[in-house]
């Protein structure tokens, strides 16, 4: 009777042993025996910002934008019009190196397009409408852009050959057309070429030619064209410069203000002209002024940061180049000065990858007094960075592992076999962009990670898991075996 009475008992032991037996078979044998190793990518950084009147656009180093501010007319470009206290990736807009915004963004492509998203009552987006959109479309009939710059209203985008063109607002005259007629598509603005950098006011342009000189057109009234009137113009005038001086020249970089304007010339000063509210022109007065003044003190040699403008007139051929590789150019020349020779210039880290007429920032590494240029050079982009990442984890790997032949160690022949794998690694990485590709890279990235991952997993330890998983069973059957045979010879005697 008591046989019977403790049988249903020892039936639930039994089960529950078995379970637990199970579940430490599940356990030990799916996990890895310790932590395997990952290889993070590189953090993203900001490169460059852009304020709109509302709202922010920043450039990630992998060429996606994020904007935050007010979004009422789709000007974040997230697909909606929610303003947004932090920031938002714009939809569908990747290989972007240039931005630039107002009551709407604009953004510049590595390949010479330009985008656009948000208000658009003017034409301002270049879609050939006048609806506003959440998420970026593509100005319309313009490519082979360089520089990108945003009015009020208005856009200007200056072109690998030199010229400028513009689209939206004009009653103003500010896209230089020789009309005051609204563009929902860019138009070149007359009479202007030779042009290495623009700017936009709020009903005004500004260009500055390779010869040093300014040029302005569109609103006039406070005198920020600098033409020595308060005329509108709807094609560009020269800036004037200083008594008995045709014009303002020797200029090397320029900004346009709401309604005034100012240039950096190369010897460090810095001349303002237009509105002088609340000491804008910094000449010591409030009066406007149409015609150029100095800014007071700006002869500091702090001032005096801004290299000479640079144009490459021999570039390098069409190749293969990886991230952040150097190029050779033979010829540098300028409108303030020349400088003949070869030199050494280095392309930015975060070049695109991938096939294409890419728009490549060059920065003087030999001469310092020459400025950043952005020149289209047709390129492979060959990024390596994963590649050298993980043979510098592995290599680190290596060289902190426990070699032998006890628990906890490594055996010899994985510490062989990922040495290898490193080396032939390394092999690869050390190969010229114009002998290799992308696709190489990525292979060689793959077997390095498996031969990680391998080499992790031969940690000797795992056996002796499962050798003590095994020494539990065997306890347990014992165990429940001679309960089972105590209770069926109780049984017998009784």
């Amino acid at each position: 009777m008591r046989i019977v009475k403790w049988r249903p008992a020892i039936k639930r032991f039994m089960q529950a042993s078995i379970a637990v037996v199970l579940m430490a078979m599940m356990l030990l044998t799916s996990a890895p025996p310790f932590p395997q190793s990952k290889v993070n990518a590189t953090d993203d950084v900001f490169l460059m910002l852009a304020g709109g009147i509302y709202h922010t656009l920043a450039l990630r180093s992998d060429g996606t934008v994020w904007a935050w501010g007010q979004n009422g007319a789709g000007q974040l470009g997230d697909g909606t019009t929610t303003n947004r206290k932090t920031p938002v990736r714009v939809l569908e807009l990747t290989d972007v190196v240039g931005v630039a915004g107002s009551n709407h963004s604009l953004a510049l492509k590595s390949d010479g397009t330009v985008w656009a998203w948000g208000y658009n009552n003017s034409g301002q987006l270049g879609d050939g409408t006048t609806t506003d959109r959440n998420t970026p479309v593509q100005v319309l009939g313009i490519t082979g852009v360089v520089s990108i710059a945003a009015g009020t209203w208005h856009n200007l985008a200056l072109k690998n050959d030199g010229t400028v063109w513009a689209w939206g607002y004009n009653n103003n005259g500010q896209l230089g057309d020789g009309t005051t007629t609204l563009r929902t598509t860019p138009v070149q603005v007359l009479g202007i070429t030779g042009v290495v950098s623009i700017a936009a006011g709020s009903w005004h342009s500004l260009a500055f030619k390779n010869d040093g000189t300014v040029w302005a057109w569109g609103y006039n009234n406070y005198g920020q064209l600098g033409d020595g009137t308060t005329t509108q113009r709807n094609t560009p005038v020269q800036v004037s410069g200083l008594t008995g001086i045709a014009g303002l020249t020797g200029v090397v970089d320029i900004a346009a203000g709401y309604f005034h304007s100012l240039a950096l010339k190369s010897d460090g000063t810095v001349w303002a002209w237009g509105s002088n509210s609340e000491g804008l022109l910094g000449n010591g007065y409030t009066t406007n002024s149409n015609t150029p003044v100095q800014v007071r003190n700006s002869n500091l040699t702090a001032f005096n940061i801004r290299p000479k403008p640079v144009t490459i007139t021999t570039l390098p051929a069409a190749s293969n180049i990886y991230k952040g590789q150097t190029l050779s150019v033979s010829t540098l020349s300028g409108g303030v000065a020349s400088a003949p020779g070869s030199f050494s210039w280095a392309a930015v880290t975060t070049a695109p990858t991938g096939s294409g007429n890419f728009a490549v920032i060059f920065t003087p590494s030999q001469i310092t007094t020459y400025s950043i240029v952005s020149v289209n050079v047709a390129l492979t982009v060959i990024d390596k960075d994963g590649l050298t990442n993980l043979i510098a984890q592995a290599s680190s790997i290596l060289s902190t592992a426990d070699v032998g032949e006890s628990n906890g160690q490594y055996p010899q022949s994985a510490y062989n076999a990922l040495s290898s794998a490193i080396i032939a690694a390394q092999v690869v990485e050390n190969i010229s962009a114009a002998n290799t590709t992308q696709s190489a890279i990525s292979d060689a990235t793959n077997t390095l990670q498996s031969a990680v991952n391998t080499f992790n997993k031969s940690k000797i330890g795992a056996a002796y898991n499962l050798l003590w998983l095994w020494i539990c069973i065997a306890v347990v059957v014992v165990v429940a075996a001679s309960v089972c045979s105590t209770l069926f010879l109780r049984k017998r005697k009784a």
